[in-house]
């Protein structure tokens, strides 16, 4: 610390006393410094101490020099101060009474302030009061007019449901008649129109009908001539198709077969069954008989297929020609035994199953076979539109059909059926 103050006091500036050195016995820089040299710096000597390099003592010239130095300055100093001290007694009191006036004009500048912002203040507090009332009145304006309009509005409304609950319903009334009556004159018309579609629907379709009928009728009178099964005998051969001629009476009510045209009036060759008795016609090759005998005459052409009568060999898939089916007499029948099965096409096959029987046909070609069926079918399914008689049968009918269904499945087995003259 000594050390510090002295460096303080040392700092001085513009100083520079009479001061003598100080020597100490002992020291060799003391010593030294008799022989004229000059005498180590604080700065030195404090380094040169704490390097360890002399003894603390060497610090005492230069601490004598720096007090004297210090004490010179001291009085320096303090010649200085008073000096100094005068003048700021002058500057004070003169600061003293500028700060007093300043004080002064202050105090008025503040009031003066003062006064200017109460002034403001009372100036901003009126606007802010007469914005704020503009605005309040504004509003209460705005909400009057508002209240005013929703009012008005809500008495016309109400003028308007009354005059509308006084109005409305004649209106509405006459609306929905509006809308009635255009809906019946609509539905009126779209009757009419059903009407006249149906009626001439109806009258197109009955004369078609009729044409198609008469042209059934007036064929199926006329008859032709069918291959027909037979569907009793002991041997297979005998079941073999033969020559009919087939036709419907006149009143379309019964369907009639016999050997030949030329027959047609014999009444002990000539077979018939009631058309009301047929449920269904078929075409191809439906029944059990027909499926035996085509079966048969698939048999018939196998070349490694013969038959044997004693010492006689017939081979049935000889290139010999067979006739077509022909009526049967007593002499032509043993011979028919003997014959090669006539070959069936399914083309031009179809069946009639009746409540009693099952009829197996086959015409020559397929257009043949088409229009029997087409015409068996027409007079089957609208003979009863236009002949009343029929039409009572068709009804008594209806009691027994159930019967006859169960009777078809049975009667397509050929060994059921009743027997059959040639």
């Amino acid at each position: 610390m000594a050390i510090s103050t002295f460096e303080r006091e040392n700092s001085t500036p513009n100083v520079e006393p009479n001061l003598v050195p100080v020597y100490a016995q002992g020291c060799k820089i003391t010593l030294g410094a008799k022989s004229g040299l000059r005498a180590p710096t604080f700065a030195e000597a404090r380094e040169l101490v704490l390097a360890k390099r002399a003894s603390d003592r060497i610090l005492a010239p230069s601490a004598a020099f720096a007090i004297q130095q210090a004490w010179a300055a001291f009085k320096h100093h303090k010649a200085l101060a008073a000096s100094k001290r005068n003048t700021a007694i002058v500057s004070i009191q003169r600061a003293w009474a500028r700060r007093v006036a300043f004080k002064a004009e202050s105090a008025r500048a503040e009031r003066l302030v003062q006064e200017r912002q109460a002034q403001a203040s009372t100036h901003l507090q009126g606007a802010w009061r007469r914005a704020a009332a503009q605005k309040r009145y504004v509003q209460a304006n705005a909400a009057a007019a508002m209240i005013a309009a929703a009012h008005r509005g809500r008495a016309q409304r109400k003028r308007f449901a009354e005059m509308q609950q006084k109005v409305l319903g004649p209106l509405l009334c006459m609306q929905a008649a509006a809308r009635g009556m255009l809906a019946r004159s609509h539905l009126r018309s779209a009757l009419l129109a059903t009407k006249l579609i149906q009626t001439t629907w109806r009258r197109v379709s009955d004369q078609v009908l009729r044409r198609r009928l008469a042209r059934a009728a007036d064929s199926l009178r006329k008859g032709g001539s069918l291959a027909k099964y037979r569907k009793h005998g002991a041997m297979p051969a005998a079941r073999e198709r033969h020559a009919k001629f087939v036709w419907v009476s006149d009143d379309l009510q019964r369907l009639h077969w016999a050997p030949s045209e030329a027959q047609r009036g014999d009444a002990s060759v000539v077979r018939t069954v009631p058309m009301e008795g047929i449920t269904a016609v078929t075409d191809g090759v439906k029944t059990r008989l027909m499926k035996k005998m085509e079966r048969r005459a698939a048999a018939a052409n196998d070349p490694s297929r013969t038959v044997s009568f004693g010492k006689r060999t017939i081979s049935f898939g000889s290139k010999q020609g067979t006739p077509a089916a022909e009526p049967l007499s007593g002499r032509s029948f043993g011979r028919s035994l003997l014959r090669k099965p006539l070959n069936l096409d399914e083309s031009c096959a179809f069946s009639v199953f009746c409540a009693e029987r099952v009829l197996d046909f086959v015409a020559e070609d397929k257009a043949t076979r088409d229009r029997w069926l087409r015409d068996l079918k027409c007079v089957l399914a609208y003979a009863h539109h236009f002949d009343p008689t029929a039409a009572k049968r068709s009804v008594q009918q209806l009691a027994v059909e159930q019967h006859a269904a169960a009777l078809v499945v049975s009667s397509s087995d050929s060994d059921e059926e009743p027997e059959e003259s040639a």
